[in-house]
């Protein structure tokens, strides 16, 4: 924003008139200089919720096991199916547990840049309200404020 003084003013004058019209302004909308300034971005830690990689690996070992104990037919053939699926159980288990922990973090990624915008859209909301008083304020004094 840029003040002109229309009648003349001093620049002392115009410094005491914005002064005072800046605390006003302050004071209606509650918008702070020192607020607006960038915040570096510090980098969060998503954890994905729910069962970790290697329960649901040793349920879907479980699992194998339990079907291939139901099938086989003799002990060796029962281990060896055991172990087949056991490891199959293990692999899915932890190929599903990667995709829900990737799919947790792109979703908090989302809800933080939301919430940015937001805070972002907010405080824009606040420093046009915060120049339209500055402005209205100046004004009467005799400036041109633009």
């Amino acid at each position: 924003m840029v003040v002109f003084p229309a009648k003349g003013q001093t620049p002392q004058q115009q410094s005491q008139d914005e002064g005072e019209c800046y605390a006003w302004a302050k004071g209606q909308t509650g918008w702070i200089r020192w607020l607006q300034r960038p915040r570096p971005h510090s980098p969060r830690r998503n954890r994905a919720s729910g069962p970790s990689r290697g329960r649901i690996g040793v349920r879907g070992a479980a699992a194998a096991q339990r079907r291939a104990r139901s099938s086989a037919r003799s002990p060796t053939t029962m281990r060896q199916g055991c172990r087949d699926r056991a490891t199959a159980g293990v692999l899915a288990g932890g190929r599903q547990s990667r995709k829900n922990q990737q799919a947790a973090a792109q979703q908090a990624t989302q809800q933080e840049q939301q919430a940015a915008q937001q805070q972002q859209a907010a405080q824009q909301q606040q420093l046009e309200l915060f120049r339209k008083g500055f402005a209205a304020c100046l004004e009467p004094k005799g400036y041109t404020v633009k």
